[in-house]
């Protein structure tokens, strides 16, 4: 598990770099009208990833499940099954978007050339993620096999040649629709390779018609409803913001809100992937009958999300507005009020969101996805209503306030009765020492640095250079138990043999290659 996390860490420090670096080259190349409908675009044709029906993480309990038991047949049969479905969906949705693209750009009030030119972004990146569900499928078997390497070698050479692509396309001149075509080329070209490493891990694996069957078909249609459910909710709190911004406050007000939201999304993925490993190790304990070990795993691995989360969003609160003016520049720096609460409603989903993981490993998701799409109904709504009083920092309070009422009441309550655990051990064991910790930072790093809006580059690497000893100093003091520092001290020499073999095996290679005296 923790060669997975590292893995999907490294994956995504390359993925966050990527696109941190892309987002202010392409507001500067496309203008805030023309990214504005990139970034509405985007939203709307993600909605129509709600057909996915959530198969990808069913996938991964299938995969681990089977795993455990050893039940080769049924390892490949569900994979064969999954695909096929997946298929058949994305053919819906590049039907979908070529249907409703004509309709779109006047319901949003998209006129003129910018009207034809999201009409047919609308089509290229339906195609782009018709297309894109099966390649997401072979990445989520790859981390079903806790292949989170492979998984996110995918990622990686897909978003490296996405960003080249697009570079290229808007230095030579082109605009936002040679942008989507470029994605859409990228996501094509990841489908063979993520076959290719599917073999490397799997060489038993077979697909195959006969392998395809309507019984299987319903099960994982039925265990994936509630997690589509979950995605639902998600893709309305996150998606749905873009939307409302667009059709109440006008397209060109998404950029600087989508700035700020920006900063939350490279975050969310470090957590994300952090607990992915989470998963398919559940399903296989259960597999393998040792769900006594269950437990103590979950508070362990919120404990560290917990960390993780509290640390991001601290930098984020004290940082944020430099970070702001020195990213994508001073006109920008308004949309704090909107980083601020995007960070609280992000705080407490990622701290916990290991129980996602826990939940649909053990097959006990179904409440998770009904609050978590009521999550996103309420979203909605009170981003409407606020967004006409508060503007966008409206929108973002909508967000972030159905996240405060769930995830700090019924999440935690419903989570321990699944494990049989009294609900005061998992503030105990799993957020207690954490939140200390980071409450300590916040009030010594305030009290030290208060919260600039200037500043140079040199001088905000000296703010979170000294920010990040001082809270990895608390933590160790206070923020983690002895198993953790146990469990840290280990990596770490495991990290240096490690380190220390790929040298002396590099050495040997050269000292094999040259000539000899």
């Amino acid at each position: 598990m923790l060669r997975g996390i590292l893995s999907n860490w490294f994956g995504d420090l390359i993925l966050g770099l990527i696109s941190f670096l892309l987002t202010p080259f392409m507001v500067h190349r496309l203008g805030d009208l023309d990214y504005g409908v990139y970034v509405l675009t985007f939203s709307v044709v993600f909605y129509s990833g709600l057909l996915e029906l959530g198969i990808r993480g069913t996938l991964q309990r299938f995969t681990g499940l089977h795993r455990g038991a050893g039940d080769r047949r049924a390892q490949s049969a569900t994979l064969s099954t999954a695909l096929v479905l997946t298929g058949l969906v994305g053919s819906l949705i590049i039907f979908l978007s070529l249907t409703l693209s004509p309709f779109l750009p006047v319901f949003f009030h998209v006129t003129g050339r910018e009207g034809s030119r999201f009409r047919w972004l609308i089509v290229l990146l339906g195609l782009n993620l018709g297309f894109g569900l099966p390649a997401f499928l072979l990445s989520a078997y790859l981390n079903g096999l806790e292949r989170f390497d492979f998984a996110n070698a995918v990622q990686v050479a897909r978003q490296v040649l996405r960003a080249l692509l697009i570079v290229v396309v808007l230095l030579l001149g082109y605009g936002v629709l040679a942008v989507g075509t470029a994605i859409l080329a990228s996501q094509l070209a990841s489908i063979p390779l993520g076959w290719w490493l599917i073999r490397k891990a799997d060489p038993e694996v077979r697909l195959s018609w006969h392998l395809v069957s309507r019984r299987l078909a319903r099960q994982l249609l039925t265990f994936s409803f509630w997690t589509m459910l979950n995605n639902a909710g998600q893709l309305l709190r996150d998606s749905t913001d873009s939307i409302v911004i667009g059709r109440v406050l006008g397209a060109a007000l998404i950029t600087p809100y989508n700035v700020a939201a920006r900063l939350i999304g490279y975050f969310r993925p470090i957590i994300i992937t952090m607990s992915g490993p989470l998963l398919p190790r559940v399903s296989k304990l259960e597999g393998s009958g040792r769900l006594d070990l269950v437990a103590g795993l979950y508070f362990r691995m919120t404990r560290l999300t917990a960390i993780v989360t509290l640390f991001g969003s601290s930098l984020l609160l004290l940082d944020g507005r430099l970070i702001l003016r020195l990213w994508v520049g001073g006109q920008y720096v308004s949309s704090y009020s909107v980083l601020v609460w995007l960070t609280v409603g992000a705080l407490v989903s990622l701290a916990q969101y290991s129980t996602l993981q826990l939940l649909t490993g053990l097959g006990r998701h179904r409440p998770y996805g009904l609050w978590t799409f009521a999550e996103g109904l309420l979203n909605l709504v009170l981003s409407v209503v606020w967004a006409r009083r508060y503007g966008i920092v409206g929108v973002a309070m909508g967000t972030a306030v159905p996240l405060l009422l769930v995830k700090l009441t019924l999440q935690p309550w419903y989570t321990m009765r699944v494990l049989r655990q009294p609900l005061r051990k998992y503030f105990e064991k799993a957020l207690a020492r954490p939140v200390l910790a980071s409450s300590l930072f916040l009030v010594l790093a305030w009290r030290w640095g208060g919260i600039p809006s200037q500043g140079t580059l040199v001088s905000f690497l000296w703010r979170a250079a000294w920010q990040s000893a001082l809270f990895g100093l608390l933590v160790v003091l206070v923020g983690i138990h002895e198993s953790d520092r146990r469990l840290a001290f280990e990596a770490v020499r495991r990290a240096a043999r490690f380190s220390q073999g790929l040298a002396r095996s590099a050495m040997l290679r050269l000292e094999g290659g040259l000539p000899r005296a």
